[in-house]
């Protein structure tokens, strides 16, 4: 991606962004961007043209089903150099990035005198290091200029997590302290006397090589190597890349790719199984921590598209899909005008069905559109998919030319790029089985393939028949191939099949040079454990991010009631009369059981249970409850509070909410005991939400006092569930 392409409709200031949760395992920094020297297109005299060897790279890990993982790695390469930030102070560093603190002379703390009245020496000023913020007993102090590294950060205070040589003055003058004291202390990273106490700097030794972070080596599960980032922080900004062949000055530019190796293919089909097998049943997918609803719409060929939304409505010229489009629904359902939904429950079905307005392509490539019923329609299908599925994704695999051309020969791409008189230079027969058979054939399956060459090289262009039609199908092609950051070798061999038709050219040398300084597999294989080999699957990004994609932000919204949610439940409890067993924040031992380890990392003991923070209910809360069983959906988030507070508390509340549904609303929900997608759009559907509201409370509150009545040892909790019910209804809208 360029700044003078897609960069125009992107938000290039905002950054380059991780595409998922995963750990920088490693990354290269330019301090200055290296430079090329490459003659002027009218004159002998050299232009310089930097360009970026920046990266960083990130391993995720995807679990489905349970016990089924892949890891997969996703790299952005040309990164910004560092010059560029300093030469900007506004612009966000990545917070990966090993920083160091140095201390500044603003920081004029001193060591105390002693119990004899002896003053501290002349020139020890520093700031001081505590045992802990804000006013721990002090360790020492820290000289002017010392450089420290810092790991926990808390309300303006670091902890320090290495010392990198630094000395340390003793507390109290005339005193002696170990330097190695200061680790795990912490100190002001604020203001005073002036000016900040430290400086953000960057050593030397962080630039121009490929770091890796300390704890990226160790092994290659997702749980702790490397620096943990989330989707959606900052990876970096697009950096320099001049090309040598255009003579473009001031390019900015980032690749994206994302890769795995060949435990791709099994894990796809164990996905598929599964989804075959569950895909039916909601019950089977909270417990996976997934949405049990499918998020993608298909469209196949030989559908026709209705001109209105009606099943008697196809008319006479109701055109003919001829392609395959996959659309995300929740992207879908952005536009109301695109979507229509029918009144009354299909019987079949059980719930109100939709129907789409979509595009598609006739059998001309001439663009089409029209509506769609996203269950039975009539004429063609049309069907919801899981993105757990990877429909119509492949995997595919043969030899191919190792110089990246999509040839069988490097000679026959020379041909081909420079337009010999060479018979059928584009043809089906001249490409690698890879590009030829595997690829092409998955993208054009009619025609003899006489030029194929140029159908590749165009797919992207917005000639009839191609875009978008041919990107999407594109983006879901999973190619094994060598990584272009290994074997430099390999550009060797083709820059010297070129230069027996064009002779030496300087721009040909520098890009050797260029290559050369960008490839770095051998080095992060050798530094990383369990890294892969160079000859690896490769995952298109736009594709892969796609199919996972969903708009609701359910993090957010579960975020605006989850301080009510931890204030309910309180904190760790261990009562005899608790059936439920030990408690911290409402996390039950059993649930704790089940999902400390998958969910947080850490092991499932009571004493882990016992120091459960706050911020790690919620993680178990919003993956085993709030996302899987679709409460982000509601209309209603008072409504979604009043449910989902009851839900965590009793396991009938979702069969009373059911049964009041279907008996004062005639919903014709199945009362089966699981809040999901059918529940959720019949609480939806009532008009009167704060009847509604009041309904359900009034329900609750009913609920709590039968168990009391029939089991008396609950009477000590009757106040405490009554007094939930109402702090639910005090929330506001």
């Amino acid at each position: 991606m360029t700044d003078a392409g897609a960069g125009q409709t992107l938000d290039l200031d905002a950054g380059v962004r991780c595409i998922a949760d995963g750990h920088v395992i490693a990354y290269r920094i330019n301090q200055t961007y290296p430079v090329s020297e490459v003659s002027g297109a009218h004159s002998e005299a050299t232009a310089p043209a930097p360009y970026s060897t920046g990266f960083a790279l990130v391993r995720h890990a995807m679990e489905f089903p349970r016990g089924t993982t892949l890891t997969f790695y996703s790299l952005y390469m040309h990164l910004q150099a560092y010059e560029d930030y300093t030469n900007d102070s506004k612009r966000q560093k990545p917070a990966y990035w090993t920083t160091q603190f140095q201390v500044t002379e603003f920081a004029k703390d001193t060591p105390a005198a002693s119990r004899t009245g002896q003053p501290a020496e002349a020139g020890q000023e520093g700031l001081r290091v505590r045992q802990k913020p804000p006013h721990g007993s002090p360790i020492g102090l820290l000289p002017q200029g010392a450089s420290v590294s810092i790991g926990e950060r808390q309300k303006g205070w670091g902890r320090i997590s290495e010392l990198h040589g630094s000395s340390l003055y003793a507390p109290v003058a005339g005193g002696f302290v170990e330097p190695s004291a200061a680790v795990g202390g912490w100190i002001f990273l604020g203001n005073e006397n002036g000016g900040p106490l430290v400086q953000e700097v960057m050593p030397d030794t962080s630039f121009d090589r490929v770091i890796f972070p300390l704890s990226a080596v160790s092994k290659a599960v997702d749980s702790g190597p490397g620096v943990p980032i989330k989707a959606g922080e900052l990876i970096g900004h697009l950096g320099r890349y001049d090309s040598l062949n255009q003579r473009t000055a001031g390019t900015r530019m980032v690749h994206i790719e994302v890769f795995c190796d060949d435990s791709i293919v099994s894990f796809i089909t164990q996905g598929r199984a599964w989804v075959e097998e569950h895909g039916p049943h909601p019950k089977d997918w909270p417990a996976l921590g997934l949405s049990a609803e499918p998020a993608i719409l298909r469209i196949a060929p030989k559908t026709k598209l209705y001109p209105v939304h009606d099943k008697d409505g196809e008319g006479a010229d109701a055109p003919l899909t001829d392609v395959i489009q996959v659309y995300a629904l929740a992207e879908l359902g952005r536009d109301k005008s695109k979507q229509f939904t029918e009144p009354q429950q299909d019987a079949s079905l059980g719930r109100k069905v939709n129907w789409w307005h979509v595009e598609n392509a006739d059998a001309l490539g001439n663009p089409i559109d029209g509506w769609v019923r996203e269950y039975n329609h009539a004429s063609g299908r049309v069907t919801r998919e899981f993105g757990q599925k990877w429909i119509d994704f492949q995997c595919l695999a043969d030899t191919h030319d190792p110089a990246h051309t999509i040839f069988a020969t490097s000679q026959a791409w020379v041909d081909y790029a420079s337009g010999a008189d060479v018979p059928g230079a584009a043809g089906l027969d001249k490409l690698s089985p890879l590009m030829g058979e595997k690829v092409y054939r998955a993208l054009f399956a009619k025609g003899d393939g006489s030029h194929a060459a140029d159908d590749l090289c165009n797919a992207a262009a917005s000639d009839a028949g191609h875009y978008p039609w041919l990107m999407q199908a594109s983006s879901r092609l999973i190619v094994k191939h060598e990584s272009e950051w290994a074997n430099p070798e390999k550009w060797k061999q083709l820059i010297a099949e070129l230069e027996k038709q064009t002779g030496p050219k300087p721009q040909h040398a520098e890009e050797l040079k260029r290559i050369d300084r960008l490839t770095w597999w051998d080095e992060v294989k050798a530094g990383v454990a369990e890294f892969p080999g160079p000859e690896v699957f490769h995952i298109h990004p736009i594709g892969f991010v796609g199919n996972f994609a969903s708009d609701c932000d359910c993090a957010t919204k579960f975020k605006k009631i989850s301080a009510i949610i931890l204030r309910h439940e309180g904190g760790y409890v261990n009562r005899a009369d608790d059936k439920g067993g030990a408690t911290n924040h409402g996390i039950a031992w059993n649930t704790w059981q089940a999902y400390a380890q998958e969910d947080l990392g850490v092991e499932p003991t009571l004493d882990n249970l016992k120091n459960l923070t706050g911020e790690q209910a919620e993680t178990i809360y919003l993956n085993r409850y709030w996302e899987p069983r679709g409460f982000c959906k509601f209309n209603d988030q008072r409504v979604a509070l009043m449910v989902y507070d009851w839900t965590i508390t009793s396991g009938g509340a979702s069969k009373q909410i059911q049964n009041m549904l279907n008996k004062k609303y005639d919903a014709n929900v199945g009362a089966d005991g699981v809040v999901g997608a059918e529940t959720v759009d019949a609480l939806n559907q009532v008009e009167n939400q704060e009847s509604l509201l009041q309904e359900i409370a009034d329900l609750r509150r009913q609920y709590y006092t039968n168990l009391t009545v029939r089991d008396s040892t609950q009477n000590v909790n009757l106040k405490g569930w009554l007094n939930r019910v109402d702090s639910c209804l005090q929330v506001e809208g």
